[in-house]
């Protein structure tokens, strides 16, 4: 293959990296490897395509090789960067931009990479100064949206929505500027513009395919009147217990409703007004006018905080699980406390909202018998949870109803912002929700109850990813309930 070929070949792989077109452009980067395993451009190009991939490791190895080669190719050390964002090698990254930046100042994504890196790692003074950096080069609709994501954890909304506002001017369709900024917008009580802004949701990869895979058409606002609507489940399981309460508002516009759910909820879910038919499975011989979700719905009924559903107890477990469980839970000879100290290890911002096991069980007073709600706890919690005596029926529990039955069977339930926590509330039972900084939308600006849950009370972080004070809160709060 002479130079000719070469430069031909390194032309079509960035066409076709362009084009998405991943598996063409990884054979052409392998012909020219095969005859030349060093060629800088051909690893790069490789290294981009894992990358783009979601192969972060495999990607780092090409740009490796890229940087022992020539120890100046800033994009292969921007790009490494990139990668070791992914795998949350946040210091590490950082130094591939700085080293990156020493070489081409003018790379406003390289800014931008290293800001989220610092923002990850908590460093919010760092990630600010790079983003301006960024801007500073160019008017990049991705630095405005970082800026406004920033702005709105440290609770600055007026800026949140103005960053995030430049974003969309630059950019009109940046799909994640206008779901944060409904988010921002729901925060503060501006119902109209967030739930507008909340539809962009729709064209995320993950619900966008959900929504293709309706088999009416999707509900609008249209008059249900003698109508049959298929509402589907969105989301988190909290989502759907914390929305469900709002198709009784359907069947009282004289829709015929019927509810798509997974088998988890479905026992608990018989308990729910509103709902005509409750099903696991939709099959062809169903036949409705219009589809939507749970978390379509609140739109049309919610224009201000004042329009919330916010009935003490709108779901109820079976009474014979209620009963069956009240007699594995035993008796009770002093007041019951419920915690969970953690939601799914999967979400994004789990390690922001969960509490070390070890320092929620010490900020219940001794007055307290214990009863762990979580259903997964590590083999190392567990053995904590054992040495404690506190009560775990992680391998007893099947379904929400019988975590429902649990809870009910509690003086309170304390959680951080996870399922637990809405199923609490929805169930009418004292609950004190963790609530950690930033916190979601719902949970709004401030205040210490919810206009959701009549029976909850909140505990928020006063200072990021700080626990001490609201546990002391919790302890406090607790001891005082004892007498």
């Amino acid at each position: 293959m002479d130079k000719n070929q070469v430069e031909l070949y390194e032309q079509l792989i960035e066409h076709h990296i362009t084009n998405g077109d991943f598996e063409i452009a990884t054979e052409l980067c392998r012909k020219i490897l095969k005859i030349n395993k060093g060629n800088e451009n051909a690893n790069l190009n490789y290294g981009v395509i894992e990358l783009l991939l979601a192969n972060h490791l495999s990607a780092i190895n090409y740009f490796n090789k890229v940087i022992y080669k020539n120890p100046k190719n800033h994009i292969a050390l921007s790009n490494r960067g990139v990668a070791k964002n992914y795998l949350n090698k946040f210091h590490e990254a950082i130094l591939d931009f700085e080293a990156s930046l020493n070489i081409f100042q003018a790379n406003d994504i390289a800014y931008i990479n290293k800001g989220i890196a610092h923002y990850k790692l908590g460093d919010l003074s760092n990630a600010e100064k790079s983003f301006f950096e960024a801007i500073n080069i160019k008017q990049n609709a991705d630095a405005y949206y970082n800026l406004g994501k920033l702005y709105y954890d440290q609770e600055k909304y007026d800026q949140c929505i103005a960053y995030l506002r430049s974003a969309l001017d630059i950019q009109p369709n940046h799909i994640d500027a206008h779901i944060n900024l409904s988010m921002c917008y729901l925060k503060i009580g501006n119902f109209k513009d967030g739930w507008e802004e909340y539809q962009w949701r729709w064209e995320l990869n993950n619900l966008e395919s959900q929504k293709r895979k309706f088999q009416f058409p999707f509900w609008h606002g249209e008059n249900l009147k003698d109508k049959s609507i298929m509402i589907h489940c969105e989301q988190g399981i909290g989502d759907t217990l914390h929305f469900c309460r709002y198709i009784k508002l359907l069947k009282a516009s004289g829709a015929i409703t019927y509810l798509s759910c997974d088998e988890k909820l479905h026992s608990l879910l018989q308990s729910l007004d509103g709902v005509d038919h409750l099903i696991t499975n939709i099959n062809d011989s169903i036949k409705c006018d219009f589809s939507t979700t749970i978390m379509s719905i609140p739109q049309f009924f919610i224009n201000n905080i004042e329009d919330i559903v916010n009935e003490d107890r709108y779901l109820s477990p079976t009474k014979d699980n209620l009963n069956v469980w009240g007699v594995k839970l035993g008796a009770r000879i002093k007041p019951r406390v419920g915690i969970n100290w953690k939601g799914n290890p999967k979400f994004e911002f789990e390690s922001l909202r969960s509490i070390p096991l070890e320092k929620m069980i010490k900020a219940i007073p001794n007055g307290y018998e214990i009863v762990s709600l979580n259903i997964k706890p590590t083999q190392q919690e567990k053995i904590l949870l054992n040495n404690m005596g506190i009560k775990t029926f992680h391998d007893e529990i099947v379904n929400l109803d019988d975590t429902a039955s649990i809870c009910l069977n509690l003086d309170y339930v304390v959680s951080t912002c996870t399922s637990i926590a809405h199923l609490a509330g929805s169930l009418g039972c004292k609950t004190i929700l963790l609530l950690h900084k930033p916190s979601d939308w719902r949970w709004f600006k401030d205040g210490t109850t919810s206009p959701w849950y009549p029976t909850m009370s909140l505990i928020r972080q006063n200072n990021f990813n700080e626990w001490e004070e609201v546990l002391t809160t919790l302890e406090e709060k607790l001891i005082k309930k004892l007498h």
